[in-house]
């Protein structure tokens, strides 16, 4: 076993007497499945939310740190969708334990993710 990292987070910004406060109000660590030292930290096989847009963006992108891309991408899915058959990559809640935590459908992602540029999407 690798030990545990962060898999979520939340914060409250509020604009108080000395400025912008920023408090925590919610942290969900999750086990490691991978060591630490792969390329990329063994992020994309983590248990959290990011890490599933993390092993999405390897698919799409070839870049496991190109998760923000993703991000602002899905509200698009419905628009741009090929109208194929939707399957759900992740379920449940992140601050909920036994039948209502969130879990990650591993068997969503088929095939290998692409590695370095094999999509260029800024060519005209």
């Amino acid at each position: 076993r690798h030990g545990f990292r962060e898999g979520e987070s939340a914060y409250v910004c509020e604009r108080g007497e000395n400025g912008l406060e920023i408090k925590p109000i919610f942290k969900r660590f999750v086990e490691e499945r991978s060591p630490p030292e792969l390329y990329n930290h063994g992020f994309e096989n983590m248990e959290s939310v990011g890490a599933v847009y993390s092993r999405a963006s390897s698919h799409i992108f070839g870049d496991w740190n190109a998760c923000g891309k993703v991000m602002g991408l899905a509200p698009w899915q419905e628009k741009w969708g090929d109208g194929g058959e939707r399957v759900r990559t992740m379920g449940g809640k992140i601050y909920e334990e036994g039948a209502d935590a969130f879990s990650v459908n591993r068997t969503a992602f088929v095939g290998t993710p692409c590695r370095g540029e094999a999509y260029d999407f800024d060519a005209s």
